[in-house]
C-alpha cells in the first residue's frame, strides 16, 4: 500500500513540475515611511494598467515585505494604502511570464496631524463566507457582547445544539470542536457546560470548516468548528480591557483584559478573563411504559436546575525571534471553572388510565471544580524566501474534574403522605486526564504554483475515571456496588499526511491523503471488562476550484473522515440522574466513517451555493433503552447501520444600501437514518429548512446596530423528532474617543421563543419533552483599547494538540 501511495505522489509531482511555470510571475517589494522605517501591514493593490481594474491584493508582513504571485504577463501599476499615511500609486511597469520581479522600496508620507482627514474604518461583517469555510467574526458582533460562546454558537449559520449539548453542523452530528486549533477534550454535556462558562469577549472569530484538508486530524465526520481566541497583534505595547453585565432571569457578568508587548526580538502576549454566569433550565418530560402494547405507567416530570458558573481563564505566551528565519515560542493556558448546580425534580406517577398513583421528588446538588492546564512549545524555521518551512509542536494538557453530588428522593402518596422511606444518594467522582502530543509539518513550494505539504503526528492519552456512589436509608450509608465503578483508558494515535496543491491558469487542485493508526486499551476495573482496539485507516481528500472568470467560480470537494467515540461514551457503567433515569456508556461502540461530496458555486464571494451528499456508516447516536418491568429509562449510545445526508446550502452577502449589510444563510437538507434498536428496524427521514439572517446598520452620530433572526422547521435525529424553533436578537453600538472606547447594548431572544422540544415514539418508547433556558437576556458591555501600534504576526501562532482533546470525557454528568 505504501508503494502505491509513493508512486502516485511521485507521478503527481512529476506532472506538476512539467506544467509548472506557465504564465506564473511574481512581484515583490518593501514599504517604508519617509524616515526609512518599515511599515508593517500596509495594503497593496495590483491594478491592470489598461482599465485600472484590481487584479490582486496583498498585505505587507512584519518586515514591510509584500509578495503577489500567480500573475500573467502584462502591464500593471500598484496602489499602496496605510491609515495615517498618504496613498501612493506607482508608475506603470511590465512583467513577463515566469518573471520574478523585485519592485524595490515604496515610501509613504505620513499625514500631517493638523489635517482632519476622514478616516474610513472597514469593519468585517458578523459572517463571512469563503470557498473552504464560513467565518463568524464574534468580536465585531453587537449582540454577541456579554454572551457565552455557547450562545454565539447557537446562532452561527448551519450550527445546532440539542438539549444534551450535541453540536451539529448542517444537520449532521460528529463535529470536532477546537479552540485555537486544539480540540476540546470533553463529552457533549461537559463541552456544553465549558462553553457556557466561556465569555464571548475572549473570542475573535469562529471558523466553520465543513471540508477540512488532510492536514487536519481526520476526526469530525461533520467537519470542524475552530474557536479562535483573541491574541495580541500589535507592535509595541497595547491592551484591551472590557466589562459586561447581562440580565436575564438571573445575572451574568464578565471582566477581563488582553495585552501584547513586542520589543525587539521578543513578543509577549496574554489575557485573563473572569466570568460569572447564573443560568437555569426548565425541563418537562412525559414518559409512558407499556406491557404487551398496553400503557401501564406514565411519569410526568418537571426538572428545574439552577447552575451558576465561576470561571477564571488565563493565557500567557511568548515568541522569540532567534533570527529572521527562526521563531521559538511557548503558550500556557490555565482554566478553572466552578460549577455548582441546585436542582429540583417533581414527578407524578400515573397508571395506564392516567389515574394518579403517587409522587416522587428529587432534590439534587452538584459541586464541580474543573481545572485544566495546557502548555505548548513551538518552533518555526523558514528555510528560504520561496516558502519552504518546517514547524514543530510539543503539547501537554492535564485535566482534573472532581465532582461531588447529592440526591434526596422522597415518595408521597396521593394524599401527600410518605409511603416509603426517603432515600439519599451521594457520589464522589475523581477524574484525571493527560494528553501528550507532538507533530512536525513541512511545506515545500516547488514554484509559485506547485506546493507540497507533509507531516507526522503522535498523541498519547491516559484517562482515570473513579466513581463512588453511596445510598443512605434510615440513616445508614452503604456503598452502591451497582453504580460504583473505576474506568481506565489509554489511547495512542499515530498519523502522517501528504497534500499537494497545484494552481493552473483557471484551475486550483488540491489532493491529499492522511493515514491514522489507533491503539486503544480500556479497563472497567470494577467488573473486569477489558477491551482492546488496534486499527489503521486512510483518509483521502480532494479539492478542485475552477475560475470561470473574475466573478464566477465552481468548486468540488471530497473527503473521508472519522468520528471516534469519546472516552466517557465507552465507559459501560451507569450515571445516576434520578430514580427512574440513568445514563450509561457502551464499550462496544465502533467509530463512524463518513464520505462527503460537495459541488459549489460562488459569485464575487457575495453569493454562493452548494449541494452535498454524505454517507456515514456506523453512525453513533443517542438511544433510550426502556425497562418496562422496573420502569427505568437508560440513555446510551449505539451504532446505527448508516445515515445519508443530502442538502442545499446558500449564502448571500447583500448590501441593499450603503448603510445596510446583510448576511443570509438558507439551508435545506434531508437526513435518513437506518438502523435497528431493541430488535426492530427503523428508517426515518425528513427534510429541514432553516434561515439565519444577520443584518448590520451604520447609523448617524457614530452609532451602529445589528439585527439577527433564526428559524428552523422540525427535524429528525435518529429516533428523536425535534419541533420547529426561532428567535430574534437586536443590538446597538456607539464608539467614542476615536474608536478606543466601545459601548454596546444587546437584547437577545426578545420574544422568548427559543424553546427546545421534541418527542420519541418507537417500539415501547413514548417520550416527549420541552426545555427552556435563560435565553432572553439584556446586556451592556464596555471595552477600552490602550496603546497603539501595527499588527504583529506572532498572534497567528496556533498549537499542535489535536483531535483527541475533543473526545476526552472527564466524568459523568
Amino acid at each position: 500500500m505504501r508503494a502505491k501511495t509513493t508512486l502516485s505522489t511521485t507521478t503527481l509531482l512529476m506532472l506538476g513540475v512539467a506544467v509548472a511555470g506557465q504564465n506564473s510571475a511574481t512581484i515583490t517589494g518593501v514599504v517604508k515611511d519617509s524616515t526609512r522605517q518599515i511599515l508593517a501591514y500596509a495594503a497593496v493593490s495590483l491594478m491592470n494598467a489598461g482599465d485600472s481594474s484590481m487584479v490582486k491584493g496583498a498585505l505587507c508582513d512584519e518586515a514591510g515585505l509584500f509578495t503577489i504571485e500567480h500573475l500573467k504577463a502584462g502591464d500593471y501599476f500598484l496602489n499602496t494604502f496605510l491609515v495615517g499615511y498618504s496613498n501612493y500609486s506607482s508608475g506603470k511597469f511590465h512583467i513577463e511570464n515566469d518573471e520574478k520581479k523585485d519592485l524595490g522600496v515604496f515610501f509613504l508620507i505620513k499625514k500631517s496631524k493638523d489635517l482632519k482627514a476622514a478616516e474610513i474604518v472597514v469593519q468585517k461583517p458578523f459572517v463571512e463566507h469563503f470557498a473552504d469555510k464560513t467565518v463568524v467574526n464574534v468580536e465585531n458582533s453587537i449582540v454577541s457582547s456579554g454572551n457565552s460562546v455557547y450562545e454565539v454558537l447557537e446562532r452561527a449559520p448551519g450550527v445546532n445544539i440539542d438539549q444534551d449539548g450535541n453540536i451539529s453542523l448542517r444537520g449532521k452530528q460528529g463535529v470536532n470542536v477546537m479552540i485555537d486549533g486544539k480540540p476540546v477534550q470533553m463529552s457533549a454535556d461537559q463541552l456544553a457546560n465549558y462553553l457556557r462558562g466561556m465569555s464571548a469577549s475572549t473570542v475573535q472569530k469562529i471558523e466553520l470548516i465543513t471540508n477540512p484538508s488532510s492536514k487536519y486530524d481526520a476526526s469530525g465526520s461533520a467537519g470542524i468548528i475552530d474557536i479562535k481566541t483573541k491574541k495580541g497583534r500589535m507592535d509595541g505595547f497595547n491592551a484591551t480591557v472590557y466589562s459586561t453585565y447581562s440580565q436575564g432571569k438571573y445575572e451574568k457578568f464578565s471582566e477581563g483584559f488582553s495585552f501584547n508587548l513586542k520589543h525587539k526580538r521578543l513578543n509577549w502576549f496574554g489575557n485573563y478573563d473572569y466570568g460569572y454566569r447564573k443560568g437555569f433550565y426548565d425541563l418537562n418530560l412525559d414518559r409512558t411504559f407499556y406491557s404487551n402494547g398496553v400503557p401501564v405507567t406514565r411519569y410526568i416530570q418537571n426538572n428545574y436546575v439552577i447552575f451558576p458558573f465561576n470561571s477564571h481563564t488565563a493565557k500567557l505566551g511568548c515568541d522569540f525571534y532567534e533570527s529572521p528565519k527562526t521563531t521559538i515560542g511557548f503558550v500556557t493556558n490555565v482554566n478553572s471553572t466552578t460549577y455548582n448546580s441546585i436542582g429540583s425534580s417533581t414527578s407524578k406517577a400515573l397508571d395506564g388510565s392516567n389515574e394518579l398513583q403517587y409522587y416522587y421528588n428529587t432534590v439534587s446538588s452538584s459541586d464541580n471544580v474543573r481545572q485544566n492546564i495546557a502548555g505548548n512549545l513551538n518552533f518555526l524555521h523558514s528555510i528560504d524566501t520561496l516558502g519552504k518551512e518546517i514547524r514543530a509542536d510539543l503539547d501537554y494538557a492535564y485535566y482534573n474534574d472532581p465532582i461531588k453530588q447529592n440526591f434526596t428522593n422522597t415518595y408521597l402518596d396521593v394524599n401527600l403522605d410518605p409511603y416509603q422511606p426517603t432515600s439519599y444518594v451521594r457520589s464522589n467522582v475523581q477524574a484525571n486526564l493527560q494528553i501528550f502530543s507532538g507533530k512536525i509539518d513541512y511545506t515545500h513550494p516547488f514554484n509559485s504554483s506547485l506546493r507540497l505539504e507533509t507531516g507526522v503526528k503522535s498523541s498519547y492519552v491516559t484517562a482515570d475515571n473513579d466513581k463512588h456512589f453511596y445510598n443512605t436509608i434510615n440513616g445508614v450509608e452503604v456503598i452502591d456496588t451497582g453504580k460504583t465503578n473505576h474506568f481506565l483508558y489509554n489511547e495512542n494515535i499515530n498519523a502522517a499526511y501528504v497534500s499537494l496543491n497545484k494552481d493552473f491558469k483557471k484551475i486550483d487542485i488540491q489532493i491529499g491523503l492522511r493515514g491514522e493508526q489507533t491503539i486503544i486499551h480500556g479497563n472497567q476495573v470494577t467488573n473486569n471488562i477489558v477491551f482492546d482496539r488496534n486499527y489503521a485507516q486512510l483518509f483521502p481528500t480532494a479539492f478542485l476550484l475552477y475560475k470561470l472568470n473574475d466573478n464566477h467560480t465552481i468548486s468540488f470537494n471530497y473527503n473521508k473522515r472519522i468520528d471516534r467515540p469519546n472516552y466517557e461514551s465507552l465507559n459501560p457503567f451507569i450515571i445516576y440522574v434520578d430514580p427512574t433515569f440513568y445514563k450509561a456508556g457502551n464499550p462496544y461502540l465502533q467509530p463512524e466513517l463518513s464520505n462527503t461530496c460537495e459541488l459549489g458555486y460562488s459569485y464575487k464571494q457575495n453569493i454562493s451555493a452548494s449541494v452535498y451528499f454524505t454517507r456515514t456508516n456506523h453512525n453513533i447516536g443517542a438511544v433510550l433503552l426502556q425497562d418496562d418491568i422496573n420502569k427505568i429509562t437508560i440513555q446510551t449510545e449505539q451504532n446505527m447501520d448508516h445515515v445519508d445526508y443530502y442538502g442545499l446550502n446558500i449564502n448571500a452577502s447583500l448590501k441593499p444600501f450603503k448603510w445596510w449589510n446583510s448576511f443570509n444563510n438558507i439551508s435545506i437538507y434531508n437526513g435518513t437514518y437506518i438502523g435497528e434498536q431493541q430488535g426492530q428496524n427503523f428508517n426515518r427521514s425528513n427534510t429541514v429548512y432553516s434561515i439565519n439572517s444577520t443584518n448590520s446598520f451604520i447609523l448617524p452620530k457614530d452609532f451602529s446596530a445589528e439585527l439577527s433572526f433564526f428559524y428552523k422547521t422540525s427535524e429528525v435525529y435518529g429516533l428523536l423528532s425535534m419541533n420547529p424553533m426561532w428567535y430574534l436578537n437586536i443590538g446597538l453600538k456607539r464608539a467614542f474617543m476615536k474608536n478606543k472606547l466601545i459601548v454596546k447594548a444587546a437584547y437577545n431572544d426578545i420574544f422568548y421563543s427559543n424553546v427546545t422540544s421534541g418527542s420519541i415514539q418507537f417500539s415501547t418508547i413514548n417520550e416527549s419533552f420541552s426545555r427552556r433556558n435563560d435565553t432572553r437576556i439584556f446586556t451592556v458591555s464596555v471595552s477600552y483599547i490602550i496603546g497603539k501600534g501595527g499588527a504583529s504576526k506572532s498572534a497567528k501562532r496556533q498549537t499542535g494538540a489535536e483531535e483527541e482533546k475533543k473526545r476526552a470525557a472527564s466524568t459523568g454528568s
